[in-house]
């Protein structure tokens, strides 16, 4: 039981995973059996094969590190990451990887694991600033715990077990209590005689480090002085120790707010290991209250925030106040009784009205939520449910605007979705796909094609496709291996490739809710086995109804409406006769576009027509007129997305002509250019669905289908800013300018022109 609760999911493994991919150094901190070897030994090895753990636990790996740091990394050059384990008991090991890794600069090299703080009380001296990337594990939350879905909340009884039995990943779910409190027992002992003496440049006693943390759970305000009095020491000493247990990520210590009274206080990383010190029912709330408040700031939020306490001078107390470098506040006060009086909320009131825009939230053991003068009063369990709600948040950090989980099991077998894998909606208007990795479970169970192995025996890998050119659904992508000689596979009667080590891709589209997938082996003498899954995806028609709103289409129709300015200039120079006739003129006209796009071959390959037309002279002193059609055969590829960015290459035919509204001015305008163009085109995503696209257009032109020349020509370009609307059709504001230069040669005249044009624009995407 103690080794499946580790099992359980674990929010900061996707902090982990994410800066593994960025950073070329990872270090994952915190208290002794938070879980952080399990996590990297266990877990980490399924999703990096080229991984390798190593604790500096072991005596014969830490004396080789310490005798011979660069041979021994060397000796593991190959692993990625290299995972170390203890890594704090090797300082030296620091300076070899800050070496290695200015060498190589691949991401994901190093994971290093450390019970302490990396800084020069261990005697590290090298910081690694810039290669880097941290990650803070903390015990687990409450909805860690229950291990509960989304869609449930937290009862009264599982909030009250947390209290008494804290997230500590071995000891919480031990059921017996002797068992229990040896295993408490045990982790202070070697937390206070052990793990204290890594930070070998300060002078720590066992005894009173106990002690210290006996009274941070026991008194009201666990300051320097308030502890230093009971245990009738200097106060200098016990800021040594205090300092060295934050070292080691036992003691919490939360500041008091700018505008508060008081001194730092210090608070037990978990209320069941507090529960066992004698920690009284108020202080565990605080712990929990802190606890969950650290895991969504670590693991969830995308901006950062600072935690503070806040003391009036009447020594009333705010236990806990959120607050982001943008300036939102949260304002968080606990209280022990159900009647909550009007006198009871003063001190959050008069905060708040120091403070505009903060967010009040008062937790009671009320029996429901009720708001109260601009403040939310929640029941108690509440307190683990905006963590909870915000693993959706989680997701969305990865700029993904929806999110649904699956699960994958076997026929026969009942359908859970325990694992998650993240569904993208692509947020522009024309974004033809848009690509996410999941994870999902299968459930073995008979019948079973023998030697047939999914990726990671039990978790397979997702790749989701939205690809409405097949209709709403998405399109997963499942590895596995399949070694026997002779032997294929087919899926639904489709046949699937495996590589020469026995590889291959399971491609599968999902139109419904639950989707069955049969897959059959055959033998060389026409033996068959075969193995039925089905894929469940919970939340089928909520997404259906966004799907319907956001998903892009194969074919895109717009209508643009909008206001030109002209400048127009051209000259007939007369050889025989030597007379240069000239025109110019500029003018204000309304202007209408039409342009469809067609996705032929998903999701690259696109084809466009567009074409606008000059249709009325706003009110101007010129007596002339012109009007300008211009049509943009285009075909062309669109490349892979790389993160917001998608550039595309275009290329096709133009064709412009003028007509003469004013005849009785003369004879002017040109007719019938065209010519082949380039249009390269790049477009970025923004939040909320929004896009931004920019164009660049060449195209030499000539009259008719004469041989095309470079003298010739039209150089555009523009730029739009796109939207969906509440119906979800997309909403388009551009800009465009253009400029045509033409020079045409007749026996007995020479014909030249310039065209300038400036465009601004509406446009409703159908």
């Amino acid at each position: 039981m103690r080794y499946m609760i580790h099992l359980r999911n674990r929010l900061v493994l996707q902090v982990l995973l994410k800066r593994l991919k960025y950073f070329r150094v990872v270090a994952m901190q915190g208290a002794r059996q938070t879980g952080k070897s399990f996590l990297a030994r266990e877990i980490l090895k399924n999703k990096f094969k080229k991984s390798k753990y190593l604790t500096f636990d072991q005596q014969s790996l830490l004396a080789h590190a310490k005798d011979q740091t660069h041979t021994f990394l060397k000796d593991y050059s190959d692993f990625s990451p290299l995972i170390i384990d203890e890594a704090q008991k090797v300082p030296e090991i620091f300076d070899a990887i800050k070496y290695e890794v200015d060498l190589d600069q691949t991401p994901g090299k190093y994971l290093l694991l450390g019970s302490t703080e990396f800084s020069y009380l261990t005697k590290i001296r090298e910081a690694l600033t810039g290669r880097l990337g941290r990650v803070r594990i903390y015990p687990m939350n409450i909805s860690e715990t229950i291990g509960t879905h989304l869609k449930k909340a937290i009862t009264r009884a599982q909030f009250v077990k947390y209290l008494n039995d804290g997230g500590m990943p071995a000891i919480f779910s031990v059921r017996d209590e002797h068992a229990k409190t040896a295993l408490f027992e045990d982790w202070i002992q070697l937390t206070c005689t052990r793990d204290i003496q890594q930070l070998k440049t300060l002078k720590l006693d066992p005894d009173l480090t106990y002690q210290i943390l006996a009274h941070c759970a026991k008194l009201e305000e666990p300051t320097r002085v308030t502890i230093a009095r009971a245990l009738h020491e200097d106060s200098r000493r016990i800021e040594t120790h205090l300092r060295a247990l934050c070292e080691i990520f036992v003691l919490h210590r939360l500041n008091p707010h700018p505008l508060s009274k008081g001194k730092p206080i210090y608070l037990v990383l978990d209320p069941g290991i507090a529960n066992y010190l004698g920690a009284s029912w108020m202080k565990r709330l605080h712990i929990t209250l802190l606890n969950e408040q650290l895991c969504k700031n670590t693991y969830i939020d995308k901006k950062k925030k600072q935690f503070f306490y806040y003391r009036s001078t009447g020594k009333n107390l705010l236990h806990l106040i959120a607050e982001g470098l943008d300036g939102s506040r949260e304002v968080f006060q606990l209280f022990d009784r159900e009647q909550i009086k009007k006198t009871d909320l003063e001190l959050m009131r008069s905060f708040m009205s120091r403070n505009p825009g903060s967010k009040g939230i008062f937790f009671a053991p009320v029996l429901e939520a009720s708001p109260r003068e601009k403040i939310s009063i929640l029941p108690l369990e509440k307190m683990g449910i905006p963590t909870l709600l915000s693993i959706l948040t989680f997701f969305v950090t990865f700029s993904l605007p929806w999110f649904s989980p699956f699960a994958l099991s076997a026929e026969k077998e009942s359908i859970a979705p325990k694992s998650k894998a993240a569904l993208a909606l692509p947020p522009g208007p024309n974004t033809p796909v848009w690509k996410r990795e999941g994870k999902l479970l299968i459930t073995k169970a008979p019948p079973r094609i023998t030697n047939l192995e999914w990726r990671n025996e039990d978790a397979v890998l997702l790749e989701t496709l939205p690809t409405t050119w097949k209709g709403l659904g998405i399109e997963a992508m499942i590895e596995g291996r399949y070694r026997r000689t002779h032997w294929t596979l087919s899926c639904n009667g489709v046949g699937i490739k495996t590589g020469k080590d026995g590889h291959f891709r399971l491609n599968s589209f999902l139109t419904h809710k639950e989707t069955t997938l049969h897959v059959f082996a055959k033998g060389p003498s026409g033996e068959k086995e075969e193995e039925t899954l089905r894929v469940y995806v919970p939340g089928w028609e909520s997404f259906i109804v966004l799907a319907k709103k956001r998903f892009p289409k194969r074919s895109v129709f717009n209508f643009y409406l909008g206001i030109t300015g002209i400048s127009y200039s051209e000259s007939l120079f007369d050889i025989g006769k030597n007379i240069d006739i000239p025109t110019k003129f500029t003018e204000y006209a309304s202007t209408v576009r039409f342009s469809y796009n067609y996705m032929l071959i998903p999701p690259h390959w696109n084809a466009g027509i567009s074409a606008y037309f000059t249709i009325a002279a706003l009110p101007q002193a010129s007596k002339l007129g012109l009007r300008f059609l211009g049509v943009n055969f285009r075909f062309g590829y669109l490349f892979d997305q790389v993160g917001a960015w998608q550039y595309g290459l275009y290329g096709g035919y133009y064709y412009t002509s003028t007509f003469v509204i004013n005849s009785s001015s003369g004879k002017y305008g040109f007719a019938n250019m065209l010519g082949p163009q380039l249009y390269p085109a790049l477009r970025k995503e923004l939040k909320d669905g929004a896009s931004i696209f920019t164009y660049l257009k060449f195209s030499p032109v000539s009259t008719q289908f004469n041989f095309v020349t470079f003298t010739s020509y039209e150089l555009a370009g523009g730029a739009s800013y796109s939207f969906h609307m509440g119906n979800g059709h997309p909403l388009n504001i551009g800009l465009d300018i253009s400029r045509l230069h033409f020079n045409v040669s007749f026996p007995t005249a020479l014909f030249t022109g310039n065209s300038s044009t400036l465009s601004l624009g509406v446009g409703y995407g159908f």
